[in-house]
């Protein structure tokens, strides 16, 4: 009997479809990229047990036709030349991968920086990564209206010239990783800011820089990146306005005697896979009256929050998408992680408002890459490993305010390490130290299934998603036919 069809092995199907359409295309450069590039898209977006493209890096170490010959302009190498180049595929006005190069900026700024945007096809706003009164350079090639492989000869031409590189990309850029690859003298960092997902670049010859050490073990044993080749540094945090208290309670209609748990982050980190969630722990705490939830990033309906605000009338507040949740966080008593998927920034700006920290964080040796870490407390005061230990440690921290406030000073104290002086001064460090990448090995075999796969696929898209358009994804006629026949199959 034939085994049932997984998300992963669906997700794994439709690479190898894109794969043989790259080769099949071996002489058309601009199309190659292009398919490269969505099929770095799939493996980002749908988990297929592997965190790495062979076949993908190859081609964009190897081909020597990707770049376009055409001169770059002047006057932009001359913006970006003996700068520190910071490179970024899109920039976004929330979340937090755009402010992180934003903080970088602002923080060393006793050396000049300059900033470019690969793929920006959103209107753009300068102050999303310029820091005020700064004098930065940023280039926008995409509103150039530049080829790919004009991206590509634009690219490795600043490289060239620039201090050093910092790629602050996303996982799908293959014309930023084709133009690193051709840069062979220059200084790359590569931020592994999407340390869970697979990403284009991991054969590159720089510095793999991780903001965690969980970053790092995984780079190793699934990305085949020697641990010689990567740097940490924390994730960069900056403490917001003060506010008061009282009154951000009140414009939340939180009484004097009611406790208000908070949690922010995407949506999608909050899905339940299988019957993992925190619909069952949070439903038991929320049976107290004196709790109240809020959830800042997530609407109505969702599939944990929703039943929750049936369930419990009043005491569960959604809050949708918030650009700056500053009296959110300062209103909360206790900020609890997202789960199955962490959100580090999120919990790190509470923690270091001294907001007592608590996060679900079962099968922790497996799935570790998919949580948080407060590595200045012992883990049993943070994290808990089963359902009953969450609700526990939630209902404790309720119940004693002293204990909120012990926690609140481990966390001042332990979160120094991210605030701008520490962070500088790591990044300093990073930057002075001599690295020397070792080769790239591929990891054998590069898919493989186990508890972290299955979680990342659950947690991730389903690969149906790209099947049921076959005719958007920019395959041949050969491999838009062979994506149709095996949906139809029920194999994609």
């Amino acid at each position: 009997m034939m085994q049932p069809e997984t998300r992963i092995t669906r997700a794994r199907r439709l690479l190898g479809i894109f794969h043989r359409c790259v080769r099949r295309h071996i002489h058309d450069p601009e199309r190659s990229l292009a398919l490269i590039e969505t099929t770095a898209q799939v493996a980002w977006s749908c988990h297929a047990g592997t965190f790495v493209l062979p076949q993908a890096e190859r081609a964009l170490r190897e081909r020597t036709d990707l770049a376009d010959l055409a001169a770059v302009p002047g006057d932009l190498v001359r913006a970006v030349e003996g700068r520190t180049l910071h490179v970024l595929t899109e920039a976004y006005a929330v979340g937090g991968h755009t402010p992180l190069v934003k903080r970088w900026i602002a923080l060393l700024d006793d050396e000049p920086h300059a900033v470019v945007l690969v793929r920006q096809r959103q209107p753009f706003d300068p102050s999303w990564v310029v820091p005020l009164n700064r004098q930065v350079p940023w280039i926008h090639i995409e509103g150039m209206g530049c080829s790919r492989r004009a991206k590509v000869a634009y690219l490795a031409e600043f490289f060239g010239v620039a201090k050093r590189v910092i790629l602050h990309i996303h996982p799908d850029d293959a014309c930023a990783v084709a133009a690193a690859y051709r840069s062979p003298g220059a200084e790359i960092h590569f931020l592994n800011h999407a340390d869970h997902v697979a990403w284009l670049g991991a054969g590159l010859p720089a510095v793999c820089l991780n903001l965690r050490d969980r970053g790092t073990r995984l780079a190793e044993t699934r990305r085949g990146i020697a641990a010689a080749s990567c740097g940490v540094v924390p994730v960069p945090i900056t403490l917001p306005a003060v506010a008061d208290r009282q009154d951000a309670r009140r414009q939340f209609g939180i009484g004097s005697h009611e406790c208000l748990i908070l949690t922010i982050a995407a949506s999608y980190k909050y899905n339940p896979v299988g019957s993992r969630s925190l619909l069952e722990p949070l439903d038991v705490l929320l049976r107290r009256p004196d709790v109240k939830l809020m959830v800042v990033g997530v609407g109505a309906g969702h599939p944990v929050f929703g039943p929750l605000e049936e369930r419990h009338p009043g005491r569960v507040l959604c809050m949708g998408i918030v650009p700056s949740p500053v009296l959110h966080r300062v209103a909360a008593d206790i900020y609890l992680d997202s789960y199955p998927f962490c959100s580090i920034t999120s919990m790190l700006e509470s923690a270091a408002l001294g907001t007592p920290v608590v996060a679900y964080q079962p099968d922790l040796e497996e799935l570790q890459i998919l949580y948080s870490e407060c590595p200045w407390l012992p883990a049993e005061r943070y994290a808990a490993h089963d359902a009953e230990r969450l609700v526990d440690m939630l209902n404790a921290l309720v119940d004693a305010p002293s204990l909120r406030q012990d926690l609140a000073g481990h966390n001042i104290t332990g979160m120094r390490r991210h605030l701008p002086e520490a962070w500088r001064a790591a990044v300093r460090q990073h930057l002075a130290h001599r690295f020397a990448p070792a080769p790239w090995q591929k990891p054998a075999p590069p898919f493989r299934c186990g508890m972290l796969d299955d979680m990342l696929s659950g947690i991730m898209g389903d690969v149906r998603w790209y099947a049921d358009q076959a005719m958007n994804l920019g395959l041949d006629e050969i491999g838009v036919d062979q994506v149709v026949r095996c949906r139809n199959a029920g194999r994609l």
